[in-house]
């Protein structure tokens, strides 16, 4: 009489389902993991882009106050106010053409801009413009005469895609290094640029923006 072998090598369908939800399982969690990970590295990486843009933005106010000889009160078609400021930088060393540097929101779009202008030939011309990538909701910039020190006050469009959340404000202050003598208000109270030795009285040229 022979006996039967009844061992079994291979494995029940009970057990290969259970198997299968057991990888289930774990290839669920690691995924999980992946997209959480995957998502923390981008709000990293969006917080510091945010913190270099808010930086560009406050090293280029602060330089060109501190660089400044003064506010004036216009160069060409910009004036200084609220939501725009220009101000009076030393002179071409070239030529000794008299240079302005302007901030603000200065066109439809929104944004910062950075533009330079020089006065050449009885024309403000604009020798570069720069939009900066920080979007920005609102500004306001203030002086005081008494105590030479400029400030900007900037609403930045929250990063967050939640449209409820309000802006985040920002709130940079530099003083200009007057290389005149006079003080601040006496240097923004005049009334007009046309009474600017070099004449010009004609409307800076459109911005070109550069990447």
């Amino acid at each position: 009489m022979k006996l039967r072998n009844t061992s079994n090598s291979g494995m029940t369908l009970i057990e290969a389902l259970a198997y299968v939800a057991i990888l289930a399982v774990v290839i669920n969690g690691a995924m999980s993991m992946f997209l959480g990970a995957s998502r923390l590295s981008f709000l990293g990486t969006a917080a510091a882009d945010r913190l270099s843009e808010v930086e560009r933005v406050r090293e280029a106010f602060t330089g060109a106050v501190h660089e400044a000889q003064g506010i004036a009160p216009g160069a060409g078609a910009f004036r200084t106010g609220p939501d725009c400021l220009v101000l009076d930088m030393p002179v071409d060393p070239a030529d000794g053409a008299p240079r302005y540097v302007v901030l603000g929101c200065l066109t439809s779009k929104t944004g910062l801009m950075r533009v330079e202008v020089t006065a050449r030939d009885g024309q403000y011309v604009t020798e570069s413009a720069m939009r900066f990538a920080l979007p920005v909701a609102a500004l306001h910039f203030a002086y005081d005469g008494a105590a030479p020190l400029v400030t900007l006050d900037l609403d930045a469009v929250n990063a967050s895609k939640d449209p409820s959340r309000p802006p985040v404000t920002y709130r940079f202050a530099a003083a200009p290094r007057s290389r005149s003598g006079k003080p601040l208000s006496d240097q923004s109270d005049a009334s007009d640029t046309s009474d600017r030795s070099d004449g010009s009285d004609k409307p800076a040229t459109t911005p070109e923006e550069k990447p």
